[in-house]
């Protein structure tokens, strides 16, 4: 009985941490992609090379 209580507790904390993490992750990826993402990236080339489009 105590065994299967620890087993679920265990379970539940790793779920609680995986979640947050992923949750970060996908902040982390949504801000990166904004910063780095193609459009920006267009953007800095268009405007350091504006008669260089790609």
């Amino acid at each position: 009985m105590t065994k299967e209580n620890e087993t679920k507790e265990n379970e539940t904390h790793e779920n609680e941490t995986s979640g947050n993490n992923s949750q970060k992750s996908s902040l982390a990826a949504r801000t990166g992609a904004e910063t780095t993402g193609p459009s920006s990236v267009r953007a800095g080339k268009i405007s350091t090379y504006p008669q260089r489009p790609r």
